[in-house]
């Protein structure tokens, strides 16, 4: 408890965020481990210019049941809508 997840999890999720044609950037992911089976990820995403609220709620909602459906231990996801180069300030010491 209290660890990230098993890498693979996090580079599909990264990988179905990316994959979805309204996200441009999916620009990283944070996981804790809660239990033997439950994971809680937390996922920045850039999305293209020009998106309605409807259309980016529509887009979260695709990655989240695409990836459930690959990772059923993922009990929570939560998505942050940030540039890229938001997301490498705020996550500076960290990833190093």
């Amino acid at each position: 408890m209290g660890e990230t997840a098993d890498p693979k999890l996090r580079h599909n999720v990264l990988q179905v965020a990316q994959e979805d044609p309204a996200v441009y950037s999916a620009n990283g992911v944070l996981t804790e481990q809660m239990g033997a089976h439950q994971v809680i990820a937390s996922l920045s995403l850039e999305f293209n210019d020009g998106l309605t609220s409807d259309e980016i709620e529509a887009c979260v909602n695709r990655i989240e049941v695409k990836i459930k459906s690959i990772h059923p231990e993922i009990v929570a996801l939560f998505v942050k809508p940030q540039t890229q180069q938001v997301w490498l300030e705020r996550m500076k010491g960290r990833l190093e």
